[in-house]
């Protein structure tokens, strides 16, 4: 499925980043003390997010580690990925398994990054 979500990334002209090197993983692990889950990781190790600021048409937003790094708000939540320019942020949280929205209620995804990623593919930004 990873593959298949890039593709039409691409043909839809979304600017993507190159892969991150397992050194910048690394790094940004470190910098918010939290380990990605392997789903996660291998997806990134493929593509490093989206340029910064770029949506797909369905407003979503997926942010490089880079990124990740300078928006981390220093909590629980770690973002990877926003709706709508910033209206909301999915990402991970360092208490709750699972991928969750950034706001207190109502705010699990789904399970595991790559269930995440085949969710973007078939439905619109508003599930998120």
């Amino acid at each position: 499925m990873v593959p298949q979500i890039i593709n039409e990334w691409i043909n839809e002209g979304i600017e993507l980043n190159p892969p991150a090197s397992e050194d910048q993983i690394i790094q940004c692990e470190n910098k918010i003390q939290f380990s990605f889950p392997e789903d996660f990781k291998r997806f990134y190790r493929i593509c490093n997010g989206f340029k910064d600021w770029v949506m797909d048409s369905k407003l979503l937003s997926l942010w490089s580690l880079e990124r990740i790094v300078l928006d981390y708000p220093g909590s629980n939540f770690i973002p990877f990925s926003d709706f709508l320019i910033n209206s909301n942020q999915i990402g991970f949280s360092k208490i709750q398994k699972g991928v969750v929205r950034d706001y207190a209620e109502n705010n699990f995804i789904c399970d595991t990054f790559e269930q995440f990623i085949n969710h973007w593919m078939i439905e619109s930004g508003e599930y998120m």
